[in-house]
């Protein structure tokens, strides 16, 4: 999200309340007048700690005087109380202004309008201790007293009315706050000499309506505060910039992205005129703009942006910014989607820190850090380094309820990350939450909840579990048809996976036309063909066609299928060695031997490069090729293969073994077409003898 940039006018109260104190009488109190003319000369010699000791000093001596209500005493607490809060010394400076406002109550009552002074000072302390809540009732009386003694048309009912908004709002009390704020605008509208206020005004009830999502209320109230601004201070004002950053950030959230990169570029221009180019609030619309180049897929034009809004605000003064964890974050997204996922990993860290320490361990930003950056160790194939990440994420979001927004993309993530680590069992209830979710959220036919259901579906087909999985991809497959239309490309995987299912079942008439549909929608999809999860569709129907005796149909099919794979992962992975063996059996089965036998011979290539020339698996494939060559009557080479197989599966499982035997059958047939009958004779017999074993 855009960040805003607030215009205040800014006053310092310390000095407000030293240059205000009244003159003493010297013969009444003559220790304590001195110490305050003490501490008055101090201070605006700017020597701030002996400033402190003396009106310390006048405040013993007002305490000595024994009077609650001694306007001695009330002084030198008002005077410490500012000068502290000046200090930045907020947690000694409330109890001090709090004793102050009981002295003033006891001297005037309850509702006097110098009540409603010390409550505004008191005020600010419970706001730069991060206590908004407990500021709140206090401006609100200092409203009601405001109201009661200067009449609801003054303007410092104005200003106390518009600060109250203010709390309201940034705990996003919109119905609190807008009344309020309409409320002091029209009272400073009639104002003489208030425009700078009521520009201030009019952009909080903009921003107001912006974060409702009420466009339509919010654009004019923006274009109207720019023009008073662009007015009032000129068109190359910091006020102006701060302005157009806001109003930019306002019509990326609208969706109106082509008015947005102009309004950041003449603010970051307004900015660097006023302050120079590595002034901290340049970083800002630097940012924003990189932000909204990014969520438009402009990776090249983000990541400069991302990287000079990072080399402004990257120093020790910043080292705990939530703003430098937010373009941390940002380039780290860059980084990642552009494949740098050992960069994007040490940003996201970076931001993670800062967030951790700046927000607390379990704010919603810390969780969409830590999503992100297990999703950077997974590029990288640390699943196990992103599923603690995923899980942690996931239980932030969950304590925010049942119902909150980002908690549908944290089960996801997580369930996708056990998934990827083939935690299946894991990945299971936490699909079912996310299908619950949804559907109570959006509805039970929202396109979003075909996802969980299809993915749900696919756990339960790889545990065997198809009369569970069958229906659940019926489901997703339906409410992909209803959202997409019934010729979309993404109802191919589904199309796939309920043609399979049908096929593990024995239901073959089912799974034809299932299977055959989505090679048809692949057919017609610009570059569905090459798809890789259609290999297991093609894979599927060459396997019905195969198992009915149609290998003329189930030939095409495979060598499609194959070559798909070798798209996706290579020609020389050992994925591709069942289909390459499945081809060579259709071609067997079709006489063609010739063209089976560089196929196996290519399978066992892969097998020996990838696992070495004696793994068990070798066993099978060096048989099949024996096959291959004896059909041909090449019967020394067969007769070679077929004895190195015999040697693997024996080592590899005993002699004794009954799948000894496998290979032992074409060993007999060999001997048989060489005319070496006792040899075959006692193969024979020993191949039942394994065999009568296993039974």
């Amino acid at each position: 999200m855009a960040r805003s940039i607030r215009s205040a006018v800014v006053f310092t109260l310390v000095t407000a309340c030293l240059g205000s104190t009244p003159a003493v009488a010297p013969a009444q109190h003559p220790v304590w007048a001195q110490h305050m003319q003490a501490a008055d000369a101090e201070y605006k010699a700017g020597r701030f700690d002996h400033a402190e000791q003396s009106v310390r000093a006048a405040l013993k001596e007002a305490e000595a005087l024994g009077r609650p209500d001694a306007a001695e005493l009330f002084l030198s607490l008002n005077v410490l109380g500012h000068m502290l809060l000046g200090r930045g010394r907020f947690d000694e400076a409330d109890p001090v202004l709090e004793r102050a406002l009981a002295v003033r109550e006891a001297a005037l009552g309850p509702d006097d309008p110098a009540v409603a002074e010390s409550l505004d000072a008191l005020v600010i302390t419970r706001e730069r201790r991060g206590k908004q809540r407990e500021a709140e009732p206090l401006l609100a009386r200092a409203l009601a007293i405001r109201e009661q003694t200067l009449g609801r048309e003054d303007p410092r009912v104005a200003v106390t009315a518009n600060h109250l908004a203010g709390l309201y709002h940034a705990r996003q009390d919109y119905a609190a706050a807008e009344p309020l704020y309409s409320r002091a605008l029209a009272i400073q509208e009639k104002a003489p000499g208030g425009e700078r206020v009521v520009a201030a005004i009019v952009e909080s009830l903009a921003r107001l309506h912006h974060e409702q999502g009420r466009y339509a209320a919010a654009e004019p109230l923006y274009a109207r505060v720019l023009a008073m601004r662009e007015k009032a201070l000129g068109l190359d004002h910091p006020d102006v910039a701060r302005t157009l950053n806001n109003l930019a950030g306002f019509h990326a959230a609208s969706g109106a992205y082509d008015r947005v990169p102009p309004l950041y570029t003449r603010a970051i221009a307004i900015l660097e005129k006023a302050f120079g180019p590595a002034h901290r609030e340049v970083a800002t619309p630097l940012a924003n703009l990189a932000h909204v180049h990014h969520a438009r897929g402009a990776l090249a034009a983000a990541e400069p942006l991302y990287v000079r809004a990072l080399g402004i605000l990257d120093t020790p003064a910043n080292a705990s910014s939530t703003q430098l964890a937010d373009i941390l974050a940002g380039l780290g997204e860059v980084r990642h989607a552009r494949g740098n996922h050992a960069d994007a990993e040490l940003l996201h860290r970076r931001a993670l820190g800062i967030r951790e320490k700046a927000l607390g361990a379990d704010h919603p930003d810390v969780a969409e850090t830590l999503s992100r950056l297990a999703l950077a160790y997974e590029a990288q194939g640390k699943p196990a380094a992103a599923a603690p990440l995923h899980a942690r994420a996931l239980a932030i979001w969950d304590a925010g309820g049942a119902q909150h927004p980002r908690l549908s993309a944290a089960l996801e993530k997580a369930a996708q990350s056990l998934r990827a680590k083939g935690d299946n069992a894991g990945a299971e209830p936490l699909y079912q939450r996310l299908v619950a979710l949804r559907e109570n959220t959006l509805g039970a036919d929202h396109r979003d909840v075909a996802a969980p259901l299809a993915q749900l579906a696919w756990i339960y087909e790889a545990r065997g579990r198809y009369a569970m999985a069958e229906p659940l991809f019926a489901r997703a497959l339906a409410i992909q048809e209803k959202a997409l239309g019934a010729e979309h490309q993404d109802l191919v995987p589904i199309l796939i996976s309920l043609a399979s299912i049908h096929q593990a079942q024995g239901k073959q008439a089912a799974s034809e036309p299932l299977f055959a549909r989505a090679l048809a929608i692949a057919d017609k999809t610009p570059g569905g063909a090459a798809d890789a999860r259609l290999s297991r569709g093609l894979g599927g129907l060459a396997e019905l066609y195969r198992k009915q005796g149609r290998f003329a149909l189930a030939e095409p099919l495979q060598v499609r299928a194959l070559a798909t794979q070798e798209a996706a992962i290579g020609a020389n992975d050992p994925r591709l060695v069942p289909a390459l063996l499945d081809l060579a059996s259709t071609y067997e089965a079709q006489g063609k031997h010739a063209e089976a036998e560089p196929v196996i011979a290519r399978a066992l290539g892969i097998q020996e490069r990838v696992l070495g020339a004696e793994h068990a698996d070798l066993a099978g494939t060096l048989n099949a090729l024996a096959a291959a060559h004896r059909a041909r009557g090449a019967f020394p080479d067969a007769e070679r293969l077929f004895k190195r197989a015999l040697a693997i599966r024996a080592r590899a499982v005993g002699p004794e073994h009954p799948t000894v035997a496998d290979i032992l059958d074409g060993y007999v047939a060999l001997l048989r077409d060489t005319n070496r009958l006792f040899e075959a004779d006692v193969m024979e017999d020993r191949a039942k003898i394994l065999r009568g074993k296993k039974n």
